[in-house]
């Protein structure tokens, strides 16, 4: 996907966390970003990034042994002021239950909820764990696999308000620090 975005998005730097990737697939990746001036930054479990006065970590160390590709999703956590934003990718339980494990004072004011909302994301333990007053889900209107599953909805609805890129298109959070608003737009 990194292709992608920087053919659409004018980027001066690419993080990417370290996977142990295939060389052919990095060399390649590196030459492509080098065309594209683009600068290629490669980071590792728990690297925190300074961002004014914020701070964005780089959690999970990548599962190992037979567990599903998911569940080596980049997660992130954003920590701003009173403000605290967890990113979970296409996370699923058991990676969730792995986080909690490694990370169990982690508390969060906004989530964004694994797996496109998927019947294998948001399990109660992870919820009850992280508390998220506003969650979102990334998802197409009737797409193939069917989320968000309804199951997972009833988990988020106990927690606080849940937004769907299928009804609002981009939904963007603002922070100040010590509260957020947010802006929706009725999807296309």
């Amino acid at each position: 996907g990194v292709r992608t975005l920087v053919s659409k998005i004018r980027t001066r730097e690419v993080m990417i966390p370290y996977t142990s990737p295939d060389p052919k697939e990095d060399e390649e990746l590196h030459s492509y970003l080098n065309e594209h001036d683009t600068k290629m930054i490669i980071l590792h479990d728990d690297e925190t990034l300074k961002l004014n006065c914020a701070t964005i970590n780089l959690l999970l160390g990548h599962m190992t042994g037979n567990a599903d590709e998911n569940d080596n999703s980049t997660v992130l956590f954003l920590d701003f002021a009173d403000t605290d934003v967890l990113l979970c990718g296409d996370l699923s339980k058991v990676g969730e239950k792995k986080l909690i494990a490694e990370y169990p004072t982690l508390d969060t004011d906004i989530y964004s909820v694994g797996h496109h909302g998927s019947k294998y994301s948001a399990c109660e333990e992870f919820l009850s764990q992280i508390t998220p007053e506003a969650s979102v889900i990334s998802c197409a209107k009737k797409n193939k696999y069917g989320h968000p599953s309804e199951e997972t909805i009833a988990r988020l609805e106990k927690y606080g308000k849940i937004y769907y890129t299928m009804d609002s298109g981009n939904i963007i959070f603002t922070l100040d620090g010590e509260k957020y608003s947010v802006e929706t737009k009725e999807a296309a």
